[in-house]
C-alpha cells in the first residue's frame, strides 16, 4: 500500500493484511535492548503503538484509528526476551539505505 491509497472504513476492514506482503520489513534489537522495525514503504495509516503477542511470537502495528496490521513474521527465539522486556520500539522508514523518518512508539505486551 502506498500513502496515496484510501483504505475502507475501519468497520469494513478492521485488520489489514500482513505488512510483509506489501513491503520489505526488518526486525532488529540492539545490545542495549532497543527494538527496531525498518520498513521500505510508508505505513498505510499513522501508527499509535506496536503490540507483541509473546504466546504467538508475533508483532502487530496498531493505527491511530485502532486498525491492526500484523508485521507478518514470527519473532526469532533469540530476540523474544529482548522484545518481551522492551517498552518502546523505533519505527524507521528507509529508502535506498537512507533514513526517511524515525518514530519512537510504545511497545505494548498482550497478556
Amino acid at each position: 500500500m502506498s500513502e496515496n491509497n484510501i483504505l475502507p472504513s475501519i468497520d469494513e476492514m478492521p485488520v489489514l493484511s500482513d505488512a510483509v506482503k506489501v513491503m520489505k520489513l526488518d526486525l532488529a534489537v540492539s545490545d542495549l535492548g532497543e527494538v527496531y522495525i525498518f520498513h521500505e514503504k510508508p505505513m498505510p495509516e499513522p501508527l499509535n503503538w506496536v503490540e507483541y503477542d509473546r504466546e504467538t511470537m508475533k508483532l502487530y502495528f496498531i493505527s491511530e484509528n485502532g486498525r491492526m496490521q500484523g508485521i507478518g513474521m514470527t519473532v526469532l527465539k533469540k530476540l523474544d526476551q529482548v522484545i518481551a522486556s522492551a517498552g518502546r520500539v523505533f519505527i524507521i522508514h528507509r529508502r535506498g539505505g537512507i533514513n526517511i523518518s524515525a518514530f519512537e512508539m510504545p511497545l505494548v505486551h498482550q497478556l
